[in-house]
This record gives C-alpha cells, structure tokens and sequence, in this order.
C-alpha cells in the first residue's frame, strides 16, 4: 500500500510522489489524490500522470487516453502528443491513429512531434490501408511550404550531422566498456590494499621477511599504471565531448552565420514527416550537453577513486562504480527519441 505523507499547500509532497511512481496501483492512487484534491487538471500534475501511464514500461496506453479525453478540460497538443506515442509504442499503435483523428476533431493543431509519432506507429500497423492514409495525410498537411528545396538541403546536412555524432556515440560505448573494466580493476585492488597492509593475512608467508612490503609496492604500481590508462581514456572522452560540441557550433553557424539568416518561421517550417530546423539544431545541443555532463561526472568519478585509495571503503567504492555504469546524463530513451524525429522519414 502507497503511504501518502502530509501534502504541502503548493502539492509538492504529490509531485514528489509522481516521480517516484513505479507501477500503475501507485498511479491510480497518487491520481485518486488529486482528484480529491482538485488538482489532476494542474500541468505539473496531469502532464506527469500522462507521461507516466503512456510512455513507461509499466504504465498503460489507454488509462492515459482516458485521463486525456475524459478528465482533461483543454489538453495542449503535447497532451496529445505523448498519448499518440505512447499507443505508437504499444501492442496495438492502430490506437494513434484513432487518437489522432479525435485530436483533430476536436480542433487541436498537429505540431512538428506529432508526424514523426504518426510515421512511427504506421511502420507496425496491422492494416496496411491505415498507414497509407496516415502518410497521405502527412503529404498534404504536414508541410506548410514544399516547395522549399532549400530548406529541405539545410535539412539533410542537419542529419548528416547527426549522422555524425551517431558514429561519435558508438566510439563513446566502445570506450564505455573500456573504462568500467578499468575502473573496476582498479576498485578491486584499492579494497585489497587494507587486508594486504595486515601482515597476518599472509598466514605462513608471513614469516618471510619484506613480503608486506613487496606485495604492497606491486600492487600500488598496477594501481598506478591503471589509474594513468583510466587517465589516457578519459581524454579520448574528452575529444568525442568537443567533436560533437563542434559539429553543433558548425550547424548553429549554417542557419545563424551569414547574410541568409534564417527567420524564426523557417526555423520552426514543418516538411513533411521531416524535423524543423529548430528541432535539429536543439537535440544536438542537447546530445552535446548530455555528453558533456556524462564527461565531467566521469572525471569526477575518478578522482573519488583516487581519493578512496588513501581511506578504502567498500560501499563507496560500489556506488562510485554503479553510477559510472548507468551514465545518468545520457538517458538511452531519451536518446532514442531525439533519433528517431530526426531520421522519421526512414522508418519503414
């Protein structure tokens, strides 16, 4: 059972709640709570009761509908939005489609997410006629100027450039697999260091004269050459950091630099199933911020690890490698998303 803690005047104690949602019963109940308390139709809350019930593994596509078209007075086309990809993603994404059509029914506008979760749900569509309805749909609404050839050059350099930082990525995982080898090698050694500083752990060895020593002395070198390849690593990190970092500050220069600046209406133009400019040019700072993060969490990581050498402690230790593990800046579906807008065109 959920154990509600007193609620804030501003519902922060809800919010909180939100967050830590794991399952659909936690859900339903945090969701009974506001309803009670009049406030399910607050953004911070509803958007979070959406977000949760379409998109997360455990949550459910249609109590998400549900919320969106029966409890919700004025749903946003992000509303929308995330109920349409989370039915794209589910076992049954004929629902987007049905989704879409109430969406437009009730005089809500497409934006430049919606197609590309359109384009998504129709490539696992049972009926085939569906989807080439959907993509008729797309050709004749979803672009508000085609016949800007231009616009659509810009475009494929964008994706080329993310093309890019995709081949910039699969080196950063290469490395990955490196560096947690290297980190755990060297935590290994670290929480030996105390049991071999205890002469009396080396039983009849323990009479041999010198051997604390010697045994210590080897163990702080393979320390040592560890932490300089862990070193020699974390800068071929730092290369992909400024590699992508330059690939976004030449793309930013493409449509801010020269005297063909673009205006904030081309920024924002929707071709077809194709990503805005603007939408370009946003993920791949938020892919160069995200490994930019990561890079100096990493670092950070290390020097904890140089720090835990001088005073061991084993629990330290694991937590210091499991968050070099998970990479918290760099969320994979997060990740996934941004890819997945850019290049919706291929999806089959």
């Amino acid at each position: 059972m959920l154990k509600v803690p007193f609620l804030t005047r501003n519902g922060e104690t809800l919010i909180a709640l939100l967050e830590k949602c794991q399952s659909m019963s936690e859900l339903k109940q945090i969701h009974a709570l506001l309803l009670s308390f009049g406030l399910y139709q607050e953004d911070e809350f509803s958007s979070k009761i959406l977000s949760f019930s379409a998109l997360f593994d455990s949550g459910n596509a249609d109590y998400s509908y549900r919320f969106l078209s029966s409890q919700l007075s004025n749903p946003s086309t992000f509303d929308w939005n995330t109920v349409i990809r989370g039915y794209s993603k589910s076992r049954n994404p004929n629902r987007s489609i049905s989704v879409f059509i109430r969406m437009l029914r009730d005089g809500v506008s497409p934006d430049h997410l919606t197609y590309p979760f359109l384009a998504k749900a129709t490539a696992s569509l049972m009926k085939r006629e569906l989807g080439v309805a959907v993509h008729a749909h797309i050709s004749k609404h979803g672009s508000h100027y085609q016949g800007c050839k231009n616009m659509e050059t810009i475009i494929k350099k964008f994706q080329q450039r993310f093309k890019k930082v995709q081949g910039e990525m699969h080196c950063w995982e290469e490395l990955q697999s490196r560096l947690v080898s290297q980190f755990s090698n060297a935590s290994s050694i670290i929480d030996r260091l105390q049991v071999l500083k205890d002469v009396k752990n080396y039983g009849s060895l323990s009479c041999v004269n010198g051997i604390e020593d010697a045994v210590l002395m080897k163990q702080l070198q393979s320390l040592q050459n560890i932490l300089i390849s862990i070193n020699k690593t974390l800068e071929e990190f730092r290369s992909i950091t400024l590699s992508i970092g330059k690939i976004y500050r030449d793309a930013r220069q493409l449509i801010e630099g020269g005297s063909n600046k673009l205006s904030v209406k081309q920024l924002q133009l929707q071709i077809g199933v194709k990503p805005t400019l603007a939408y370009c040019l946003d993920g791949l700072k938020l892919l160069h911020e995200m490994h930019q993060s990561e890079y100096h969490l990493k670092t950070s990581l290390v020097s904890g690890l140089s720090v835990l050498t001088l005073k061991p402690n084993p629990g330290d230790l694991i937590a210091l490698q499991q968050l070099l593990v998970d990479q918290p800046n760099i969320p994979k579906e997060e990740v996934q998303d941004i890819f997945d807008i850019i290049f919706a065109e291929d999806i089959p």
